[in-house]
């Protein structure tokens, strides 16, 4: 469902009632109670998209070449094909690049009467029934086949709108209205989205007739079901499953008006390659009911983020009949139904201790069974191990419902349309709770589990994501980035399948990007995530002071001859003491670090490069590429459990033997892992001897050839010890003075410099001949005759760039409008300037060094004009008390355009240029740049 036109608008707003409170926290609530759960630390504010927004979630995905593209989507309204409806891709090295150059996209076409698509009269070209041969569609998601390269994608298909119209409108006149049915579909396509081709259908209805269409035969009353949509597509790279996650709303006739929304998930083998007939869905705690016209089951406990029972959906149309069943929390049976509030605005409950009370959504009243109105009421509800408080906010009715052993809190604002449902046995009130409310998943690096982060703002984890009902609550975001939401990782920018400590959340319908990251429990804190760091063949968790040995597939993963590894953690993107998750696997022999062969970062994304050695990459940056972000390089990895699992489509008559195989993918307890390279979510694999990076192989069985055994090396408790307190301190604008502590039993160091190994070096260390502004990176090792330690930790320092002058408080003599005096030391050397107000000279500009310090050069970008050029003739003056200066260098028969570059030698806190007169007689004094260097 989208909202880019009006009737768009009525439809979703109604679905989104049921979300208001739970975007907004415990703001709706009088009396809640302490959360159990952290709160998201939200980082810098990130660029909003500059373009690539539409009205479906966004999808990143990089192809079989290592290529990253963007994909989204609209299916407009329109009457005619006026190019309004498409799916749209995006090339560009990431998403942080990508946002500040966008270049010509590929579009597909995809108006619903336009010969050629996938759109164009489905029963006749594909057989699949569609009533009115209206179909519009959007892309969701891609998952790329590693055999042939073709793109997968599930797509939202909106059909037959207005399917309760009278009198026989046109085709166009049903579309205008914005009301339709909906389903999802599989497509592939085999030129990278410039053509696609329908697989079939993935997920539709069960309450709709043999035609996949609402009708007043199969929908008589009041109410109906347009079918299922809001979908999402997660590549579970785990255990061998498709996921799509979908809602269920069942509405007032004829619109969107909504009742109930909930949330379906559907699966299928990643080896049936999106086929039609192979997606089971969640049903009752099981995976045998087909999708297609299947039972739709609710994942996310409506009981709240703390709880893993469930409820059923109880739905007859024919009678509007709409009940929910299930056990309480107290053991007792539920059976769940729903009120209309009549027009009154009377409506009833109980609490648990059987009182009466009414309240009145036109009057904004509450009254106990006395009559007397009262501001509130609140009670626990053990069924529901839930508080309910139902108040009184701006003369409206507000019903809150907050889980007792969470704090996890929704909020309802009664009225309207808006259904009130209470235990039809007791009368006491229930609101259901949707946890995963178009959720984007993805494999968390950083705790080992599934994470889940949706429209509700909270962040939710479960070891099993094939039982989707273990979902608990982790923490939540302090503000929500908006509606139709994906995710990425924030350190390579590519890779939507996984997240570390930190992650980025993208609205495509608004393009607001923000960036969050974990954040530690604090007292009484219960529910969060843990760092939870992979294991060796012993189970015992990988250490970053210890040498491994790795074979991969039963091949050897070494660097020449030297087989030994460390795993370096990779500093989280936002805040170096934690781990991101990620890791750096070095040589403990060579100094070498484990990356991907490739001249571009496509080369070392693309499926089948080679595997190799080299210095470390830098680590990402999100403040980089104007706050998009700057990604990582291909050196660094995350260990993705091999799951347990033999994907299998299922129906209730399958074996016993085969349910059990198909559904055991908890990741609790596996220690079996692939390597998986962060920016192309492909996994190490082994050819003739070669390593390379290749489509995920699946099963735990020594028949994988991407299985990896991690096996700790043998002590030796004659080699020195690790090297501690390595430190790199830049001295100049050309040397960079390296330390570490001496190490027990150490008889030299050998010093990895920029990825190089300098043998026989001594504590402490010049790195000399450096270039200004350039950073490097240093790792220490202790040896001795008995061999080498493991490498220290990696430590970087920058040369500075000499300049002594750009930021710091300046002056001048007088300032044209919009040519302000910072202008002249902001670092802009091209494009901002100071300006003197007239013409007349002398004029100057100063600047406070902030204390007495030596100086050695002074750069000056004049301004200049190719209709009028000049140069300027100047003094530069320096000062210690801004009282008296003294001439350092006279220019005053400077002939030079543009640049000048004067060097001196002089020390002094204030630093003035006095510009003396021109070449040209009608410029005033103006420069783009003084750059003061020391």
């Amino acid at each position: 469902m989208r909202i880019t036109k009006r009737a768009k608008w009525t439809g979703s707003l109604a679905i989104l009632t049921f979300l208001t409170g739970q975007a907004l926290g415990g703001l709706q609530t009088a009396s809640a109670a302490a959360e159990k759960f952290p709160t998201y630390v939200q980082q810098a504010t990130v660029p909003s998209l500059t373009t690539g927004t539409a009205d479906i979630a966004g999808s990143a995905f990089v192809d079989k070449e290592g290529e990253f593209h963007w994909m989204y989507s609209v299916a407009n309204y329109e009457q005619a094909d006026n190019g309004g409806s498409w799916i749209k891709f995006n090339i560009n090295k990431d998403l942080g690049t990508l946002n500040t150059n966008w270049g010509a996209a590929t579009v597909y076409n995809s108006y619903w009467n336009r010969p050629g698509t996938f759109n164009y009269k489905l029963d006749q070209t594909y057989g699949i029934p569609t009533p009115y041969q209206d179909d519009h569609n959007d892309g969701i998601g891609v998952w790329i086949d590693p055999d042939t390269g073709y793109w997968y994608a599930l797509t939202n298909d909106e059909y037959q709108f207005s399917p309760f119209a009278t009198n026989n409108p046109t085709t166009n006149e049903r579309i205008a209205t914005g009301v339709h049915n909906n389903r999802v579909l599989a497509t592939y396509s085999t030129d990278k989205g410039a053509t696609w081709q329908l697989i079939g259908q993935v997920a539709t209805s069960p309450w709709n007739d043999s035609n996949e269409a609402a009708t007043n035969t199969n929908f008589p009353g009041t109410t109906w079901s347009y079918g299922v949509a809001g979908t999402r597509l997660f590549v579970d790279n785990a255990n061998g499953y498709f996921y799509a996650l979908y809602n269920n709303h069942i509405n007032w006739k004829p619109g969107y008006s909504n009742i109930l929304t909930y949330f379906s998930l559907a699966r299928s083998p990643i080896s049936a390659k999106m086929a039609e007939g192979s997606w089971d869905v969640w049903y009752n705690g099981t995976w045998s009911r087909s999708a297609l016209k299947g039972n739709a089951g609710w994942i996310g406990s409506p009981m709240g983020a703390g709880s893993d029972h469930n409820l059923s959906v109880n739905y007859t149309p024919v009678t509007d009949s709409l009940t929910l069943t299930g056990t309480g929390m107290d053991g007792s049976s539920l059976n769940i139904g729903y009120t209309k509030v009549p027009s009154s605005g009377d409506f009833i409950f109980k609490d648990p201790a059987g009182s009466t009370y009414t309240a009145n959504t036109v009057s904004g009243t509450l009254k106990n069974a006395s009559g007397t109105s009262i501001p509130s009421v609140s009670y626990s509800d053990p069924a529901l191990d839930a508080t309910i408080t139902v108040y009184i906010q701006n003369s409206q009715i507000w019903i809150s419902q907050e889980n007792n052993a969470t704090g996890y809190l929704t909020s309802v604002k009664q009225g309207g349309s808006t259904p009130v449902f209470k235990n039809t046995a007791t009368q006491r009130l229930f609101l259901p709770v949707n946890t995963q409310y178009e959720n984007a998943f993805s494999y968390n690096a950083y705790s080992g589990k599934y994470r889940s982060v949706g429209y509700d703002g909270y962040i939710y984890e479960t070891d099993d994501l094939g039982a989707p009902d273990t979902f608990k609550v982790v923490g939540k975001l302090p503000a929500t980035v908006g509606s139709y939401l994906s995710q990425i990782d924030t350190g390579s920018l590519t890779n939507q399948q996984v997240s570390g400590y930190s992650f980025r959340t993208i609205s495509d319908l608004s393009g607001s990007q923000k960036n969050y990251s974990t954040a530690a429990p604090g007292a009484g804190q219960t529910y969060y995530s843990a760092y939870n760091p992979p294991k060796d063949q012993n189970g015992t968790a990988i250490s970053p002071s210890a040498a491994y040995t790795i074979s991969i597939g039963g091949n050897s993963l070494q660097d020449g001859a030297a087989n030994q590894w460390q795993f370096v953690p990779v500093p989280d993107e936002f805040d170096g003491s934690q781990n991101s998750g990620f890791y750096r696997l070095q040589n403990t022999s060579t100094g070498k670090y484990l990356k991907v062969a490739g001249s571009t970062a496509a080369a070392t994304r693309a499926m089948g490069a080679t595997v190799i050695s080299g210095a470390a990459d830098a680590n990402a940056n999100p403040s980089g590429n104007g706050g998009n972000g700057t990604a990582s390089g291909s050196d660094q990895w995350y260990l993705l459990p091999v799951g347990n699992a033999t994907p299998a489509y299922l129906t209730p008559s399958s074996s016993a033997s085969a349910i059990a195989a198909a559904t055991n993918t908890s990741l609790s307890g596996v220690t079996a892992y692939r390597l998986v390279n962060r920016a192309s979510a492909l996994a190490v694999e082994f050819t003739s001897g070669q390593a390379a990076i290749r489509g995920m192989k699946f099963g735990a069985g020594a028949g994988n050839p991407q299985v990896m055994t991690i096996t700790p090396a043998a002590a030796n408790p004659n080699l020195p010890s690790v090297p501690t307190g390595l430190t790199a301190t830049a001295v100049n604008v050309s040397q960079i003075n390296v330390s570490w502590n001496a190490s027990t039993g150490a008889a030299g160091y050998d010093l990895l410099i920029d990825g190089v190994m300098a043998t026989n070096v001594s504590s402490p260390y010049s790195h000399t001949g450096l270039t200004a502004g350039s950073t490097h990176t240093y790792g220490v090792r202790a040896r001795n005759s008995s061999g080498s330690s493991i490498w220290s930790s990696l430590v970087s320092a920058t040369t500075p760039t000499g300049i002594v002058s750009q930021g710091k408080t300046a002056t001048a003599s007088s300032v044209q409008t919009g040519n302000d005096v910072s202008n002249a030391n902001d670092g802009n050397t091209s494009s901002t300037r100071w300006a003197a107000v007239t013409n007349t000279y002398p004029q100057w500009w100063k600047v406070d060094l902030g204390s007495s310090m030596a100086i050695s050069k002074l750069e000056s970008y004049w301004y200049n004009s190719t209709t009028y050029p000049r140069s300027y003739q100047y003094k530069i003056e320096g000062s210690n008390d801004d009282v008296t200066y003294t001439t350092i260098l006279d220019r005053t028969s400077n002939t030079t355009q543009g640049l000048t570059t004067d060097a001196f030698s002089a020390a002094c806190r204030y630093v003035r240029i006095t510009v003396t007169g021109s070449s040209y007689s009608g410029g005033s004094a103006s420069a783009y740049e003084f750059k003061v260097y020391n």
